[in-house]
């Protein structure tokens, strides 16, 4: 049975996301192996045995795709040139209701929890959300933003990049003739770009990279979710997919996107008010 509030819960009431780690000095070549083997998409960077930064696939994929590194490849580059400005993280004993808190003012999708210098695991959003999923009552329409980012499945990936990176957004919607078609995510795009960087240099990659279609690497899907809804069976369809965005219709018309970010923020919202029992 899943816990009914955060109040009163602690880190470990929860079961933790494992935490990867790798070195400062270490190459991207590493990370990419292990994003690749692990599909993991962040990873906690260590100096001298203990945790300095955290280094995600935006954050890699950002800074690649804005630079032109002729002769470079991921083995000449230290994990040190992509890491996070500061390193936030909590501690084994602290409250959920805290770590949640500092989810949202630090806009990060996941919190490392740190015992004797050392990181344990990881809180995410995705794991809150689904901790509170049986305690809403609330439908779908409560939580879609109809400002949606939408790409054409024939656009290039590079456009696609340009509209995440302007963002807080991970995943764009890609729409055929007003139906929602597939979606694509920061993380797909990072699969296909450090697969090409496992086996050649940056700027080749690079070169490939600008030919790429958005369909050539999006997610196909068949499902969404109608404004109507129960949020429950929506959280279900996006713990299932794994996918942090799904399309809102009805009636054969795009509405909007329910994201997951929106629910962990909603939800987050009406625990530290209490106010379950007016929705």
């Amino acid at each position: 049975m899943r816990p009914s509030s955060l109040y009163g819960l602690k880190v470990p009431d929860i079961p933790l996301d494992k935490a990867f780690t790798i070195g400062k000095r270490d190459k991207l070549a590493q990370l990419i192996h292990l994003v690749i083997r692990k599909g993991v998409d962040r990873a906690i960077i260590t100096s001298e045995g203990k945790p300095v930064g955290v280094v995600t696939v935006k954050d890699v994929l950002m800074k690649l795709s804005t630079k032109h590194l002729k002769g470079l490849s991921p083995s000449s580059m230290t994990i040190s040139g992509f890491m996070s400005e500061k390193f936030v993280s909590s501690g084994p004993y602290e409250d959920l209701l805290v770590v949640s808190r500092k989810m949202r003012d630090e806009n990060i999708s996941a919190l490392p929890i740190v015992s004797d210098h050392q990181p344990i695991g990881l809180v995410t959003r995705k794991r809150i959300v689904g901790l509170l999923r049986d305690k809403s009552r609330m439908k779908v329409r409560h939580f879609t933003t109809s400002s949606a980012i939408t790409i054409n499945p024939d656009a290039k990936i590079l456009q696609a990049l340009e509209k995440i990176r302007k963002s807080p957004i991970k995943e764009i919607i890609v729409m055929n003739d007003k139906i929602p078609v597939g979606i694509l995510s920061e993380k797909e795009i990072a699969l296909t770009f450090f697969d090409l960087l496992s086996r050649d240099s940056v700027y080749h990659a690079d070169s490939v990279l600008k030919k790429l279609l958005v369909m050539d690497v999006m997610r196909r899907i068949d499902k969404f979710v109608e404004p109507e809804s129960q949020i429950d069976g929506a959280i279900d369809l996006l713990l299932d997919t794994d996918l942090n965005t799904l399309p809102v219709a009805s009636g054969g018309k795009f509405l909007g996107a329910l994201t997951r970010d929106a629910i962990f923020l909603k939800f987050l919202e009406l625990e530290e008010s209490r106010g379950w029992k007016q929705v």
